[in-house]
């Protein structure tokens, strides 16, 4: 009569046991301890920009590992990657790098290479969306190997045109701290549908340009001296203009040379009859200092500002006796040194 009693006790340790279990599992159920962090840093380097800022373009990845401690079960997580404004700031919506010269250089970074969705932090008022998705993170093998899963995203990254004023040199930010977090989000049964802000990881890298000093020629204006209305017994006078651009505190010094049909330093406009007619180009209104091209001697010298600048060139066709009528031209090619 003794063995039910014992058997009794017995059904009852079971579901005992059982009933721990259970609520063991729904614990599990209920959150995930997953971590996840970059492992792999970028570097936004957009190399080499030209001064006047014609735009540029660089992509990078960053790596990144999610770790799951549960022996029983996957994990469904949702992380977010933040990057925030960095040490350069803001300008307008740009985030920004910046030089020694207390220059700014304006760029962007993106999540998708069409480059329309900023890559932001939830820890900014300003470009506050972050890059975000959900994975499985798989169960793990033994206490000393969780499970875990890795993968990379790509940041798109842009340097805007038209930035003018810009000096030459190094342009950098720092992306650090709440300027670059990893976050996440975790559990065993349903993804979360958003990251959160806890459970975070910081990591760094940095976003960098180089200026170059540049100048270009934007427009070179044809001089006529029209038609005379007499002989060549006077001095025929006329004017046009050179325009360049170059970068903010870059030196230069424009050039013209003695044209096609020059005999030693006289410049001379040819006919279709073979006929010549000697003139010259001169930096000043009165007509006195000839423009050459001999840097650091007769060429006509500047500072750029990042802006287009006008030069002014003076020709004259001085009274000489006067040739086969007809139409007489010379070519003179310009240049920038700098």
């Amino acid at each position: 009569m003794k063995t039910p009693s014992l058997v009794v006790t017995l059904i009852a340790l079971i579901l005992l046991i059982g009933s721990s279990l259970m609520t063991s599992q729904t614990a599990h159920a209920q959150a995930a301890s997953v971590t996840c962090s970059v492992t792999s840093a970028p570097t936004i380097n957009f190399g080499t920009v030209d001064g006047l800022v014609t735009g540029a373009t660089t992509s990078a990845s960053i790596g990144w590992t999610c770790k799951n401690p549960s022996l029983l079960l996957a994990a469904n997580t949702t992380f977010c990657i933040n990057i925030g404004n960095g040490t350069g700031g803001l300008q307008g919506t740009n985030r920004v790098m910046t030089a020694g010269t207390g220059q700014s250089l304006q760029f962007q970074m993106y999540q998708d290479s069409a480059r329309t969705q900023v890559w932001g932090s939830l820890f900014s008022a300003v470009n506050s969306a972050p890059y975000q998705t959900s994975v499985v993170v798989p169960l793990g093998l033994t206490f000393l190997l969780p499970g875990i899963l890795s993968g990379t995203a790509t940041i798109y990254a842009s340097v805007p045109n038209a930035q003018i004023g810009l000096t030459a040199g190094t342009y950098i930010s720092t992306f650090a701290g709440t300027d670059a977090e990893m976050t996440v989000a975790s559990n065993y049964t349903t993804t979360p549908s958003t990251c959160g802000t806890g459970n975070a990881s910081a990591f760094s890298f940095t976003a960098n340009a180089t200026v170059t000093k540049t100048c270009t020629i934007t427009a070179a204006n044809n001089l006529s001296f029209g038609t005379p209305a007499s002989l060549l017994t006077a001095n025929v006078d006329a004017t046009t203009t050179l325009q360049t651009q170059c970068t903010n505190s870059t030196a230069f010094q424009i050039g013209l040379n003695n044209g096609q049909n020059a005999s030693g330093t006289t410049r001379r406009m040819l006919g279709s009859s073979g006929d010549l007619i000697t003139y010259e180009l001169y930096q000043d209104s009165g007509r006195t200092i000839r423009w050459g091209n001999t840097v650091n001697s007769d060429t006509v010298t500047g500072t750029g500002n990042g802006a287009v600048q006008t030069n002014t060139v003076y020709g004259r066709v001085a009274a000489q006796a006067t040739p086969t009528p007809g139409a007489y031209t010379d070519t003179i090619t310009v240049s920038v040194t700098y």
